[in-house]
């Protein structure tokens, strides 16, 4: 949802998605993880097929190292197709069986001349996340992440987001 600081009146619905996946276990410590994310907005769609590998260590570490393919198809028939590299590394520390904390790294990659940052066809972003399961399949959770202020832009700003995750 997006505000752009007005009332709360004036919340509007800027994305929905969808995402499909699995968890394969290779062993006790690492799963593989295959998915595909369904986005939509007002500018278009966006397929995101991804593959990542999940470790998890002793005392409630764990890591994730995950390869994403973003393909985005413009609603205006006019524009051509995107597509970007997206890597991105985490670390957590599950505290108990309900809270979760979680380091993320991203590195974007534009692979058809598109700016993502000060002019540069990449962008950094790094993220801290907080997760409470509050019952079996529905967990709250907040981020702040440092991101790119635009792609003409040298800066970086904070964003903060507060969501639900539902899982059956």
């Amino acid at each position: 949802m997006v505000n752009k600081g007005k009332t709360l009146d004036t919340y509007a619905l800027s994305s929905s998605e969808i995402q499909l996946g699995y968890r394969y276990h290779v062993n006790e410590t690492h799963t593989l993880i295959p998915k595909i994310d369904f986005t939509s907005t007002s500018s278009g769609v966006m397929y995101t097929p991804q593959l990542g590998l999940q470790s998890n260590w002793d005392y409630g570490i764990f890591t994730e190292l995950k390869y994403k393919h973003e393909i985005t198809v413009p609603s205006n028939s006019t524009k051509y197709i995107k597509q970007k590299s997206q890597y991105q590394a985490k670390v957590g520390y599950k505290a108990t069986k309900a809270l979760t904390f979680q380091l993320e790294y991203d590195y974007h990659k534009g692979l058809d001349d598109q700016y993502y940052w000060d002019k540069h066809d990449f962008k950094h972003e790094i993220e801290f996340k907080t997760y409470y399961k509050v019952a079996p399949g529905i967990t709250p959770y907040i981020t702040f992440a440092g991101v790119p202020v635009g792609a003409t832009v040298s800066g970086y700003q904070l964003r903060y987001r507060l969501g639900l995750l539902y899982s059956f």
